[in-house]
């Protein structure tokens, strides 16, 4: 089911991303205000509309992805960092 509000739409995304712990949780406080800021209004300004956009696609970078975790070279530069 498709999230009516820009805090349903919020609560989805953290749900399904176990990911996320309190190293974003900045960011995740700027999309809760952003949310309440968006719901409240029924013609929400397009500058609130851009930075939730632009907040949650950098959330979403991210996010670990599946490839360079199980890439041997990613993961021997990893190490080497350390």
């Amino acid at each position: 089911m498709a999230a009516r509000t820009f805090k349903g739409a919020l609560r989805a995304f953290v749900k399904a991303s176990p990911w996320l712990d309190e190293s974003h949780e900045t960011e995740l406080m700027a999309l809760r205000f952003l949310a309440d800021q968006l719901d409240a209004s029924p013609r929400s300004p397009a500058p609130l509309v851009a930075q939730w956009g632009l907040t949650l696609r950098n959330l979403k970078k991210q996010a670990p992805t599946a490839d360079t975790e199980d890439d041997p070279l990613e993961q021997l530069l990893r190490e080497r960092d350390r």
